[in-house]
C-alpha cells in the first residue's frame, strides 16, 4: 500500500513538471502542405488544400486541389478522419506543447503527421440539447491518447493568453472539452465550472489513483495531468 502511494506521489510531482499538454486549436492551414483525408467508405483522398469553412469553430467543408488540378469540395458528412496541414502561425502556437511528445503506451494518432505540424479531427456523433449531431472533432492529446480523449469545445471560452505580432506565446486556458472514454460511445461535454465538485469524481470512477488526491490536486488548472496520469495508470 505504501508502495503505491509513493509510486503516485512521484507520478503526479513528474507530470506536474514534465507532463503532456493538449495542443492548442488549429487556427489556420497551409496552402502548399498535401492534405490527408479518409472518407466514410474507407476511401483515401489526398490533395492540397484550396479552401476550408469553419461555422461557430466546426470544420464544415474543405476543398481539395488534386495532382491534376481538379478542385474536389468534401463535406463534414462525407469525412471520416482528416490530417490538415498547420501553417506557421498554427505551428509556433502549439510549439511548447509538442515538445513533451508521446508517450510509450499511446496509440500514436498519425505521430509522424502531428510531429510535422498536421492537426488532426475526427467525427463522432454528440448529443446537443437533446438531439444527436455528426461533427468533426479536433484531437488535442494525440500523444497520449490511449484511454481518454480530449477534443476542442467550440463554445469554449478561454481566459486571457500573452500574444506577440498576433502569435499567442502563453496558451489560454479552455473552459470546457469535449472528452471520450475508450469504452464510451460517445464524446461528452465537461466544464471547468463543474470539473472539481462534480464531473472529476465521475469521470474518473474508474481509477481509485486519481479518486484518492488531494482537494486542490483536482483542479481545473491540472486538467491535462489528470488525463495524462489516467493513460498511464490504466
Amino acid at each position: 500500500m505504501k508502495n503505491n502511494i509513493l509510486i503516485l506521489v512521484i507520478l503526479f510531482i513528474s507530470l506536474n513538471s514534465f507532463g503532456q499538454n493538449f495542443l492548442e486549436p488549429a487556427t489556420s492551414f497551409s496552402f502548399t502542405r498535401p492534405c490527408y483525408m479518409q472518407l466514410n467508405n474507407e476511401q483515401e483522398v489526398q490533395g492540397k488544400l484550396s479552401r476550408w469553412s469553419f461555422k461557430n469553430g466546426v470544420l464544415k467543408s474543405v476543398m481539395l486541389k488534386m495532382k491534376n488540378g481538379e478542385k474536389r469540395k468534401y463535406t463534414a458528412k462525407d469525412i471520416f478522419s482528416i490530417y490538415m496541414p498547420l501553417d506557421l502561425k498554427s505551428k509556433i502556437e502549439g510549439i511548447k506543447n509538442m515538445t513533451f511528445g508521446f508517450n510509450n503506451k499511446s496509440d500514436k494518432i498519425g505521430e509522424e503527421f502531428v510531429k510535422s505540424g498536421y492537426a488532426y479531427f475526427e467525427k463522432h456523433n454528440v448529443n446537443v440539447e437533446g438531439k444527436i449531431h455528426s461533427r468533426l472533432f479536433q484531437l488535442l492529446n494525440p500523444g497520449f491518447c490511449e484511454n481518454i480523449k480530449v477534443y476542442y469545445s467550440s463554445n469554449s471560452q478561454t481566459t486571457s493568453s500573452t500574444s506577440i505580432y498576433d502569435v499567442k506565446i502563453k496558451g489560454s486556458n479552455a473552459r470546457s472539452y469535449y472528452i471520450k472514454k475508450k469504452s464510451e460511445a460517445f464524446p461528452h461535454l465537461i466544464r471547468k465550472v463543474d470539473y472539481k465538485n462534480k464531473q472529476y469524481a465521475i469521470l474518473f470512477l474508474d481509477c481509485p489513483e486519481l479518486l484518492s488526491l488531494k482537494k486542490k490536486e483536482k483542479k481545473w488548472k491540472f486538467l491535462e495531468k489528470h488525463i495524462s496520469m489516467y493513460n498511464e495508470l490504466k
